[in-house]
């Protein structure tokens, strides 16, 4: 049986056009029978990066560096950029009601160990 993930990258870009990536969350795929119709609620998945993000040409926030959190100057450091993205996942139907999906006996979703699925932080 084939257990697959679809690999979806956290990326931070910016006016630029330059586009960091700083994570890789891997979103489990349903079983071959469930449609994106039948998926009513939606997962939290959670992703972290130790990458350090620095911005020379504005106060954005970043990672990995100290800056300013109020008018004094006092200094904070965010070590990480982390979050969470939210989920749904089901396969697509032809206008017949035919499920785009593997046949059932050649596919089987990835075991869930828990609410968190494996997330890559990137290292530079």
């Amino acid at each position: 049986m084939n257990r697959s993930f679809l690999t979806t990258q956290i990326c931070e870009s910016s006016s630029k056009l330059r586009t960091i990536q700083l994570a890789e969350v891997l979103v489990p795929l349903c079983d071959s029978l469930t449609t994106l119709d039948q998926v009513t609620s939606h997962e939290a998945l959670q992703f972290e990066s130790g990458l350090q993000v620095r911005h020379r040409d504005h106060t954005g926030v970043g990672a990995g560096v100290s800056f300013a959190a109020n008018a004094e100057g006092s200094q904070v450091r965010s070590d990480s950029v982390k979050g969470k993205i939210f989920v749904r996942v089901g396969w697509g139907k032809t206008t017949d009601g035919i499920i785009l999906a593997p046949p059932h006996g050649q596919w089987s979703p990835p075991q869930r160990s828990g609410s968190v699925w494996g997330c890559h932080s990137m290292h530079f």
